[in-house]
């Protein structure tokens, strides 16, 4: 009898299957221990750098990157020095004080006489009275009744390493030009001085009262210039600047205003002796809308409807004087048209620089 045997099964070998590498692999040892050191190293040179750092370079750095805005305004002031630069002119190893007891109060700056005696003259010879010239251990003290504000943007001129003066407020360059005037501290005078022509584009007559009143002829004629669109005698009040001006130099702007109006109607007559039919024919814009309007009249209201918006200054609103002479005299005007002749007039009348 043959014994039947069932095969066994043989068993299947699986490949070895190879381990998958981590990508976020430790970094070896020696490579983090490496990377460790060097960054140690450079939190070191930093601290050492920072601590190196005179006061004045550390305001200089942070001064940027405070007033940039990345970082809050918290951090910036709360119990750090860095975001008042008035005090950076408060040196511990300043031999001199200035002190300001303007309107009854007191504010000290610690400064340095060197500076002080190097940019002006006047300085120079006042800090060598006897009380000036005491041990070092002893700090002179000088009384000046001038505003702080004006104090330290003088002292912004003077110290080279101290932040960019802004020259934006024609009240504190006013006060600091009579302190460069008074000390003839020439570094900070031109400088100033050169503010004021350009104060004199958007506050003409406040620069034209304080050029006067430190004796600034030419800064005067920049000013005067730059009066003339507006009406004075309409004004129903002054600037304040004006108390130091009398009324001879008053009188002396009027006359100003007054010859620029008379050139204005001159040219505009002589360059245009037909201005009105030079409207009604080469430009084609000009119409009667109604009868009440006569040749004359209408010449005159033309002419002088010209000069009056030459007088109001830039920008010229052609619209309006189109609307006013329609409304008033019932012309009808291209107001396009009419702007070009109004140009033409006001190179003519600018081309004379009529000042004071």
């Amino acid at each position: 009898m043959v014994e039947f045997v069932a095969p066994q099964p043989v068993p299947v070998t699986k490949p070895e299957q190879q381990p998958i590498q981590d990508p976020i692999a430790p970094i070896p040892e020696r490579r983090v221990n490496v990377a460790t050191r060097v960054l140690a190293a450079l939190v070191i040179i930093i601290i050492w750098v920072l601590l190196s750092m005179t006061r004045s370079q550390l305001l200089l750095l942070a001064h940027p990157i405070c007033s940039s805005g990345i970082l809050p305004i918290p951090f910036c002031s709360w119990g750090s020095p860095i975001m008042d630069p008035g005090e950076m002119f408060d040196w511990p190893d300043g031999d001199i004080i200035l002190r300001s007891t303007h309107n009854t109060k007191t504010r000290d700056f610690r400064v340095h006489r060197l500076f002080l005696s190097c940019a002006s003259p006047v300085f120079k010879d006042l800090l060598t009275v006897p009380q000036c010239t005491s041990p070092p251990t002893t700090v002179c003290v000088f009384n000046m009744d001038d505003p702080p504000r004006a104090i330290e943007l003088i002292l912004r001129f003077i110290y080279p390493s101290s932040f960019p003066p802004v020259l934006d407020d024609l009240t504190t360059v006013s006060e600091a030009l009579i302190i460069a005037n008074t000390y003839k501290i020439e570094v900070a005078r031109s400088r100033l001085r050169s503010s004021l022509v350009r104060l004199a584009e958007t506050e003409p007559l406040r620069v034209y009262a304080v050029a006067y009143r430190l004796g600034f002829e030419n800064e005067m004629k920049v000013a005067s210039t730059h009066t003339l669109p507006i009406n004075i005698p309409a004004l129903a009040q002054l600037p304040d600047e004006f108390k130091f001006v009398p009324a001879t130099e008053y009188h002396r702007l009027i006359y100003l205003h007054t010859r620029y109006r008379n050139e204005a109607m001159a040219i505009t007559t002589r360059s245009q002796p037909g201005v009105f039919d030079a409207l009604a024919g080469a430009f084609g814009i000009l119409r009667f809308v109604g009868s009440s309007a006569t040749g004359e009249a209408a010449r005159a209201a033309m002419l002088k409807a010209i000069v009056d918006i030459i007088m109001k200054g830039t920008p010229l609103d052609f619209g309006s004087l189109a609307l006013a002479l329609e409304t008033d005299y019932g012309i009808g005007v291209d107001a396009e048209g009419i702007g070009n002749i109004i140009h033409s007039v006001l190179e003519k009348i600018n081309a004379l620089n009529l000042t004071v």
